[in-house]
């Protein structure tokens, strides 16, 4: 139930951030387009990770971060007025590397695809697997079936 909870409030914190940032209500300029991806708290309250993307280069992703550094106190006291908790979390913004990483697998997977091209007869072989019913899918077809009952007269 805790757990609950728990995910109920990151949630919360996420939702007004973003609030915060969308409404413009951070005057900070160099906040510029910044998305809240998630936010992680700690099991206590007491501390929040706020994990944060920014379009842009990566003078846009430093300058936007000394803006919400310097928001924090602010943003902080907002989510206290708002969401009416007896603890505020200390909020500590990090920025979300799952954009980034997944660039990087995919510039993997292209050069593994270009070194190792797929021979035709492959494609041919999987384009015909992908005709054929599976096993599994036959089998479900006759459990469902049900048998007819014999009427006794």
């Amino acid at each position: 139930m805790a757990r609950l909870r728990l995910k109920k409030i990151e949630s919360l914190i996420r939702r007004e951030i973003s609030d915060m940032i969308q409404k413009r209500e951070i005057k900070d300029p160099r906040v510029g387009f910044v998305t809240v991806v998630s936010v992680e708290v700690t099991p206590d309250l007491r501390h929040a990770k706020v994990f944060i993307t920014v379009l842009g280069d990566a003078k846009q992703l430093k300058s936007s971060f000394i803006g919400l550094k310097n928001a924090k106190g602010f943003i902080q006291g907002e989510i206290g007025n708002r969401l009416h908790l007896r603890f505020v979390p200390e909020l500590e913004f990090l920025e979300d590397q799952g954009l980034t990483h997944a660039f990087h697998i995919n510039e993997l997977l292209c050069k593994i695809k270009a070194e190792y091209p797929v021979s035709e007869e492959v494609v041919a072989v999987e384009e015909e697997e992908e005709g054929e019913p599976e096993e599994h899918e036959e089998e479900q077809e006759f459990v469902d079936e049900e048998e007819p009952e014999e009427e006794k007269e």
